[in-house]
């Protein structure tokens, strides 16, 4: 046991200068990092914010630029691996969290991407811990609930954001002029919601937007 602890973290010392390649399984299990645009961590069946802390601090300095959650029931994502494991884009499929992150993000994160798929929070959807994503510019929920799309969307989420999508997300209401200050959205995705109306005063004008898709009963 020894042994394999001190093997353990000479890998992890050795990593510490070798920060482009995923590092050995030992150190990354019971996830797995692939190659994919940078470091590709995938994490499933886990049910405890420890074991995603363990996996960060055995890999040392190693950078994971895509974090994909699979299959999860634990708290939240600890904050502090936006800037120690510099985070790019974050996925979250079929899982339980309590709330997105422990805490506020730190204000130097990179992370430029969450999309979510049949995740349910605990809490209510936590906008307000996008106030510090300031390099954010796509979003998307399939079938996570939001049901209304208000202020604390549009006073917490980064203005620069490009694509945003919801889809089944038992919204029932959209707040006038939510979108107005999103003047580089591109495409916008809304659907498979109980919503009957869409009104133009969501949107900036003029409007930067190329694809549009809003359905509604």
């Amino acid at each position: 046991m020894l042994q394999t602890s001190v093997a353990i973290l000479f890998l992890a010392v050795l990593l510490g200068t070798v920060v482009a390649i995923c590092p050995p399984d030992i150190l990354t299990r019971p996830c797995t990092c692939t190659q994919n645009d940078g470091n590709f961590l995938r994490c499933e069946n886990i049910t405890e914010t420890i074991v995603l802390n363990a996996v960060f601090l055995r890999t040392g300095v190693v950078p994971f630029s895509h974090l994909q959650l699979v299959n999860v029931t634990f708290e939240s994502i600890p904050a502090r691996s936006l800037i120690t494991k510099q985070i790019k884009t974050i996925g979250i499929v079929d899982s339980n969290l309590t709330t997105l992150f422990n805490r506020p993000p730190p204000p130097l994160n990179i992370l430029r991407a969450i999309n979510l798929m049949n995740v349910n929070f605990q809490e209510p959807f936590p906008w307000n811990q996008f106030k510090p994503l300031k390099n954010l510019i796509l979003f998307a929920a399939i079938g996570v609930k939001i049901p209304v799309l208000d202020h604390s969307f549009k006073d917490n989420v980064n203005k620069d954001l490009t694509y945003f999508a919801l889809s089944n997300t038992s919204t029932v209401h959209i707040d006038d002029g939510v979108l107005s200050k999103f003047t580089n959205l591109e495409d916008v995705r809304i659907e498979k919601n109980s919503l009957t109306i869409y009104k133009r005063n969501y949107f900036s004008r003029p409007s930067n937007i190329i694809i549009l898709y809003l359905e509604y009963v």
